[in-house]
């Protein structure tokens, strides 16, 4: 949590299959209470491994063989830290992920 910015927005996407926040969550409390919040119900449990998504690093949650989140960040440059995170677990943009060796 340390490595956000006060600014910093996250922004899920569950495609209306996926329970996620149906708007933006702005703000370094607020963020880190819904990340807090969704480690706490065991949201991050599996396998997680790296990914490439849109020609970013990102990170892949899988269960059962099968991938159910893809976390990206956005950084702010200048001072290496995080200034955006999506959070995608709709099941129809997860079907082809690839994973990095």
């Amino acid at each position: 949590m340390d490595l956000l910015t006060e600014d910093v927005v996250l922004v899920t996407d569950g495609g209306g299959k996926v329970l996620s926040a149906l708007n933006p969550i702005v703000n370094k409390q607020r963020v880190s209470s819904f990340l807090k919040g969704v480690s706490a119900k065991g949201g991050f449990i599996g396998e997680l491994l790296p990914v490439m998504v849109n020609g970013q690093e990102g990170i892949v949650q899988m269960k059962e063989g099968k991938p159910v989140k893809v976390i990206c960040f956005e950084l702010n440059p200048k001072q290496k830290n995080i200034r955006k995170i999506f959070i995608v677990s709709n099941p129809d943009k997860l079907k082809h992920i690839p994973l990095i060796d």
